[in-house]
């Protein structure tokens, strides 16, 4: 008995939709779940005949409020990611489970994924798999070290013996350490399965040009249109490979606007016209599953019950305060006289409700340039008073004092309670 699940906010539920729409059409005998990391509202919004509707605060999630407090909106979606897993096997019974991210479409039946894990208890796939003396990639190589050798938007696991103690490892970290943090080297769910093929003996590393294809790996995959309309991949730099297409993974693509790729802006859809009549269908397929209407939706953990917006900023602080145990709050979203609001508000330290600095950055900011060059003016005095040697000690101290976690010296109630972050130090 096998089955296939994806998680999700509200705001890309017709994402969601799409890929369970996919998989019924080609595979349409798996059991389909989307697992709401999110507050349902109405649940009948959300329900559909192609999938089962569960959510992530019903299964069985250790301190479930604080973890959704703790982690923005890509963290928190993946950080439960073991959990399910560990849910579908255990009261669900399934053999074999794959998670797809939900921006996916499935091109053809599962069975070379299913068939893979009667020998292998997990299954991962790189990001590329050709090596060139002269990198043509999108994403560049230094990225992808930071990332993570291995996609996650895409893994299938074996309920076994080996299959079960990885979910159990993966759980671990993940509740902890589900943080996009530069700083301690960590990024989500995704960089931990890197450890995988070290520490488990029977993890299948595929190289199989028809799963995964995405921006990172579109200047090696080139799409073939075959004549019963389906397609093949082949290898666009050693032009060898002629594989089915299974799945396409369209991360960072918006709908709306095929050629602005959020999170690889800098790609250039012409230059891959094979590839374009994808996106064009794809996204025409996630308009029509109101995509506009989802996307208005507004995540429930993104603001404290008054609906003052939480920022990472203060996530960050929550972090630290309990991680450190000088203080627990049985519902971080609340604002009551005793909670981590009040606590904030009192230092100076809320947001106004309509205020988002989160989304701030180089490339929005009004008149950035100009204040980089009062910055530096800035700096250039700095230097001048401290001496050169005392200001390169500055900005190494610089990288870890300005972390949103060693910013705690800001809460009054805090003074001395807590020590000053001091890991992760080097000699560079």
């Amino acid at each position: 008995m096998n089955a296939a699940f994806t998680i999700v906010a509200k705001n890309y539920f017709a994402l969601a939709l799409t890929l369970a729409q996919s998989i019924k059409l080609n595979h349409p005998g798996v059991d389909f779940y989307i697992l709401l990391a999110d507050e349902a509202d109405d649940p009948s919004k959300f329900e559909g005949s192609n999938h089962t509707l569960m959510l992530a605060k019903d299964i069985g999630i250790p301190d479930y409020l604080s973890v959704a407090f703790k982690y923005n909106v890509t963290e928190f979606c993946t950080s439960v990611k073991p959990f399910f897993f560990d849910y579908l096997f255990k009261n669900k019974g399934y053999e074999k489970i794959i998670y797809f991210d939900p921006d996916i479409y499935v091109y053809s039946n599962l069975d070379k994924i299913y068939d893979k894990l009667n020998d292998h208890d997990a299954l991962i796939t790189p990001h590329f798999i050709t090596p060139q003396i002269n990198y043509t990639g999108n994403a560049s190589e230094t990225l992808t070290l930071f990332a993570g050798i291995y996609n996650l938007g895409f893994i299938a696991l074996r309920n076994s013996a080996e299959g079960l103690l990885m979910v159990d490892w993966w759980k671990k970290r993940l509740h902890e350490l589900c943080y996009a943090d530069k700083f301690e080297a960590l990024h989500v769910d995704q960089k931990w399965v890197d450890f995988l093929p070290a520490l488990f003996t029977n993890v299948s590393i595929s190289k199989y040009l028809g799963y995964n294809v995405a921006y990172w790996n579109i200047h090696e995959r080139e799409f073939v249109k075959m004549a019963d309309g389906d397609y093949n991949v082949t290898n666009r730099l050693s032009k060898t490979g002629n594989d089915q297409l299974v799945f396409a993974h369209f991360s960072g693509l918006n709908p709306l606007d095929i050629f602005n790729n959020k999170q690889c802006p800098t790609i250039n859809i012409k230059d891959y016209p094979d590839w374009e009549p994808l996106l064009v269908e794809y996204s025409k397929k996630v308009i029509e599953n109101r995509f506009n209407e989802y996307l208005d939706y507004t995540y429930a953990y993104n603001e404290f019950e008054n609906g003052n917006k939480i920022s990472q900023f203060q996530r960050r602080l929550f972090r630290r305060i309990v991680d450190e145990g000088v203080m627990r709050f049985s519902d971080p979203f609340s604002t009551k006289s005793d909670s981590f609001f009040s606590l904030l508000e009192r230092n100076k330290l809320t947001l106004s409700s309509s205020y988002a600095p989160d989304k701030l950055n180089e490339r929005n900011f009004g008149g950035f340039d100009s204040k980089v060059q009062k910055l530096n003016t800035m700096m250039r005095f700095i230097k001048k008073v401290l001496g050169f040697e005392k200001y390169i000690l500055l900005l190494k101290f610089s990288q870890r004092y300005f972390r949103p976690e060693n910013q705690t010296f800001l809460i009054d109630e805090l003074k001395g309670k807590i020590k000053f972050k001091n890991e992760n130090i080097n000699s560079n």
